[in-house]
């Protein structure tokens, strides 16, 4: 047939209303050869047919899509126009049109559930179902898997989704509350927001919380995470929050967390919220040059010039222009052009002006980076021994350390100044876990701390000195949390001092990182039940802590009566459970049967043996899989089988891969592994490289609980 007489022939039909007729004829296509029905297509494309609204054409575009990815670029941009446009639609329309989207999503390894909410208009979108979820089911899916990164994709814009609908199921819900579990970075938080939101994830979620479309469920699921809070205060600042959005975010955020950052005093003036401490919120990491300043230069004619000018910013300016000037301070400091003389001349300024007490830190910084220089190290021990010590600050103890390299006979002097500091009188943070307990983390960022850590660190060969032992004696002075934590963190020299031990000398003691003098085991043992049952909760939890009190429980305590559900508590499972896999401890099991008792065990014990499952001997993995089979927890899908990705089945010599089969045998019997959402695609991912004999084992452990669809395809 001649392509102009084609052409011609349908564009009179529709403009006669006949599409109905033609629509008919497009049936036989299906009889014809693929060759010539893509021709008979593309030609069909240069006619008015694809845009006419009359009424569904539903033979057509299943025509459209057999052939669709034989198509000219030009020519799928064009069906994609004419699918955002559509306002009317049959099943059978619908159908192609679905099966043209999900190819779409397969060759460019999209999630098609998004690719939909970008293509179709919102009238379809909102009545659409596709295997049984509504479309917005599926974003909330897609959302999670974009976080997870498991794809690559073409995501939605910002005013897409304005459009879109947030009314998740529960099971989405859930869905998406596991991947935050597992995927997202908490450590984030301590970045500048500027630098959180180059993160695609991030951004996606920022934006998320500014649309302000979520259910209250699903947001205070998301405001569980400092750094989601830390987007939400930003978002607080661009919008105007409503009063639930608000009272979530009173009741999550912690008012002394100070990596909130700066903005975050300003989001409590505008909401007009009072916090009883007075805590400075900084400014977080930026992946900057220390150096960088921006536009500003040294341009100062002369000192005072240049005092006056630091003054009125240290008085009237904000953080982030201390901030600048602070940086100003550190590039002048460090320009090579610039001579020691003069640079001593500005250092001087800045240290006989109490006011400019914000900008010593660099100065002091500078001095301890630049020792070798004569006149700075004069400069530098000067500083130290003049100075009367009302704080430690980082600066001070980095400059100490490196003025006690220098040299015995200056260390000597700098050592001598040191012990003479009044200790008692250093800040610490008062803000203690449960009201109690001190945080590694805050002892280490604390003036009282600091101190400390000098001692430990430099002063470790004069611990016999008169003068060392008679400063200690203050420590009866000091908060009493505080005295036991660093008693326990200088245990080799101050445990004549202990008194009675307490969990806070245990906290202290395992901040040493080198684990147990077997001495003492026994001194410790009664407070760590004492601590496993406590209510010590830190989320920035030193790692040691849990690892050094599962060395005492696995060797010398048997199980307690009842154990917490807090996070020492469940990392202390899971170092018993490296301890038993890879080594002997007399307690080991019994405690791994007593933690079998509460609801997350199945979870933890497979991330666990997860990580070195090749490496463990058929007997131990056989005593865990009997210790999951006798588990208490009633939790539902409480494994993901993504969490089995790391094990790598391929790998397996065959007692192992046995041993894989049954254990999810056991988690499918017991329910911890049951249907999800992602469950057909991460089976796929999970058997990829195996042999067909293996892959057909373990897919057909999965027959009851898949849709026979997705069981045969995974079959294939």
């Amino acid at each position: 047939m001649n392509k102009g007489l084609f052409i011609t022939e349908i564009n009179n039909v529709v403009d006669e209303g006949m599409t109905q007729k033609i629509d008919e004829v497009f049936k036989e296509y299906s009889l014809m050869t693929y060759s010539k029905r893509l021709r008979l297509i593309k030609w069909s494309l240069e006619t008015n047919l694809i845009f006419n609204e009359m009424i569904p054409l539903g033979n057509y575009w299943e025509q459209i899509a057999s052939v669709y990815f034989s198509l000219e670029s030009s020519q799928k941009n064009l069906v994609l126009s004419a699918i955002r446009e559509k306002k009317v639609i049959n099943k059978k329309e619908l159908d192609a049109i679905l099966k043209i989207l999900k190819e779409e999503a397969k060759k460019f390894k999209v999630n098609f559930p998004l690719r939909v909410n970008r293509i179709l208009p919102k009238n379809i979108m909102d009545r659409l179902t596709i295997e049984n979820r509504k479309l917005p089911d599926w974003l909330g899916i897609g959302i999670a898997n974009f976080i997870k990164s498991d794809y690559t994709y073409y995501f939605l814009e910002n005013e897409q989704l304005h459009k879109c609908n947030y009314n998740f199921s529960n099971d989405v819900s859930e869905y998406l509350k596991n991947t935050l579990k597992f995927h997202i970075n908490e450590f984030k938080v301590n970045f500048a927001i500027d630098e959180i939101l180059k993160n695609k994830e991030m951004r996606l979620l920022y934006d998320l919380l500014y649309i302000g479309r979520l259910n209250l469920n699903d947001l205070s699921m998301l405001l569980n995470y400092k750094v989601i809070q830390k987007l939400m205060i930003n978002v607080g600042l661009k919008r105007k929050l409503s009063s639930n959005e608000l009272d979530i975010l009173k009741g999550k955020v912690n008012y002394t967390f100070r990596f909130y950052g700066p903005e975050f005093a300003d989001f409590l003036k505008k909401y007009s919220i009072r916090v009883s401490s007075n805590t400075d919120y900084i400014d977080g990491v930026r992946m900057v040059d220390v150096s960088e300043i921006g536009p500003q230069q040294w341009k100062f004619k002369s000192l005072r010039k240049m005092e006056i000018s630091f003054l009125e910013v240290s008085e009237n300016e904000s953080l982030i222009k201390k901030d600048n000037y602070r940086k100003l301070l550190v590039q002048h400091l460090n320009d090579k052009t610039v001579s020691v003389h003069d640079k001593i001349k500005v250092i001087n300024v800045f240290l006989k002006n109490n006011k400019l007490t914000y900008f010593n830190d660099a100065v002091k910084e500078y001095l301890a980076n630049n020792l070798e220089e004569e006149q700075i190290l004069a400069l530098a021990i000067k500083v130290i021994v003049n100075n009367n010590y009302e704080r430690f600050s980082y600066a001070d103890a980095d400059l100490v350390k490196k003025l006690i390299d220098c040299g015995e006979k200056k260390a000597t002097l700098v050592l001598k100044k040191i012990l003479s500091i009044d200790y008692t009188k250093l800040p610490f943070n008062h803000e203690l876990i449960s009201n109690k307990y001190v945080d590694f983390t805050s002892f280490l960022n604390c003036d009282l701390g600091r101190y400390f850590e000098v001692l430990k660190e430099n002063l470790e060969g004069n611990m016999d000195d008169n003068l060392f032992r008679h400063k200690m004696s203050g420590l009866k002075r000091v908060n009493k949390a505080y005295r036991d934590f660093i008693i326990g963190r200088l245990w080799k020299f101050l445990k004549e001092l202990r008194g009675t031990i307490s969990i806070n000398t245990l906290l202290g003691y395992s901040t040493t990182f080198y684990g147990f003098n077997e001495k003492d085991l026994s001194i410790f043992s009664d407070v760590a039940i004492d601590l496993l049952q406590s209510d010590y909760e830190s989320r920035d939890q030193n790692p040691y802590i849990a690892f050094n009190l599962s060395i005492l429980l696995s060797r010398n305590v048997k199980p307690c009566r009842n154990i917490p559900q807090t996070k020492l508590s469940l990392d202390v499972l899971k170092n018993i459970l490296g301890f038993f896999v890879f080594s002997k401890r007399k307690y080991s099991g019994s405690w791994i049967e007593k933690y079998s008792e509460i609801p997350q065990f199945p979870e933890i014990c497979v991330s666990t043996i997860s990580k070195e499952f090749f490496k463990i001997k058929g007997a131990k993995l056989q005593k865990i899989i009997t210790y999951i089979e006798r588990a208490s927890s009633t939790k539902k899908g409480i494994v993901d089988i993504s969490m089995l990705y790391i094990i790598h089945p391929e790998r397996l010599d065959s007692d192992h891969y046995e041993k894989l089969l049954q254990l999810i045998q056991v988690l499918i019997a017991k329910r911890y592994i049951d249907y999800s959402i992602m469950m057909s695609y991460d089976l796929d991912r999970l058997t990829k490289n195996l042999d067909d004999i293996k892959k057909q084992k373990l897919i057909k452990l999965f027959k009851e609980i898949l849709t026979d669809d997705e069981y045969e395809n995974l079959l294939k």
